[in-house]
């Protein structure tokens, strides 16, 4: 198992994971539900889950999540996979918490659309930025974007890119 190999490095990675995973959950649940704005990957899917059906972003993402981390244990190492597993679970509690928490309104940019779109992409992407950086994802349309970087050789970031446009298509 990777676990006899820890070292203080691989906590600070999960520790910036878990920082990435708040900010994008904060992105998503206090800038884009409250202003109406669409999102691509499987938060796409759980906002559109959410608008129709009215579940928790957290509870679908977590569900949604499991298929693909199925397929991502076959094509993934295990630090990889461990790392992935700790970030969709993380996700999906931030995604709960900051829906539950009465301390900070959500930014009520619903005038400036333009602006509130820069804000949501801004925080999301740093979020977003902060886990790949240290070996993360957030579970969904990146572990598909990582199978496809390990077995036909196109960057991540591009089959991010392809994922969002179908979703938000």
């Amino acid at each position: 198992m990777f676990f006899k190999d820890w070292t203080k490095y691989n906590s600070f990675e999960l520790v910036m994971i878990t920082l990435g995973c708040s900010i994008y959950a904060f992105s998503l649940d206090l800038i884009s539900i409250p202003n109406g704005l669409a999102d691509g990957g499987l938060s796409g899917i759980t906002l559109i889950i959410r608008h129709f059906f009215h579940i928790n972003l957290g509870i679908s993402t977590l569900f949604l999540n499991i298929p693909l981390i199925l397929i991502g244990l076959r094509y993934l190492g295990k630090r990889m996979m461990a790392y992935t597993i700790y970030g969709a679970i993380c996700l999906s509690l931030f995604l709960i918490i900051w829906s539950k928490q009465a301390l900070i309104q959500p930014l009520p940019l619903r005038n400036d659309l333009l602006l509130s779109s820069l804000v949501a992409g801004v925080l999301s992407g740093l979020g977003i930025g902060l886990v790949f950086r240290y070996n993360g994802t957030t579970g969904g349309s990146d572990i598909i974007a990582r199978v496809g970087q390990r077995s036909f050789g196109f960057s991540s970031g591009k089959g991010i890119l392809i994922i969002d446009y179908v979703v938000l298509g």
